[in-house]
């Protein structure tokens, strides 16, 4: 998934889509299945593809996951990484 950057209207459409009965519950929503439902309504979402390292990072869990399998990865790379934003 990456940084998500949401315009002003992208943001209205994603007040709208949770209003409207989705895959999950609101409150174990993640991103990837909102992303996933607005695209199957027919919002269209632009992204910037990137060959830099990705790690999704929903919870505390998988930092501790990514620490363990990581141990050379400098936690504040992520921070370094030249990523580019997803747009709505």
């Amino acid at each position: 998934m990456g940084v998500l950057r949401f315009t002003p209207t992208g943001w209205k459409y994603v007040k709208i889509t949770v209003k409207i009965p989705m895959p999950k519950p609101l409150e174990q929503l993640d991103m990837t299945t909102l992303l996933q439902y607005m695209l199957t309504l027919g919002y269209e979402i632009d992204m910037i593809p990137t060959d830099e390292l990705w790690l999704e990072c929903d919870n505390q869990n998988d930092i501790r996951l990514y620490e363990k399998d990581f141990p050379d990865f400098n936690q504040r790379e992520w921070y370094e990484i030249d990523h580019q934003p997803v747009f709505i």
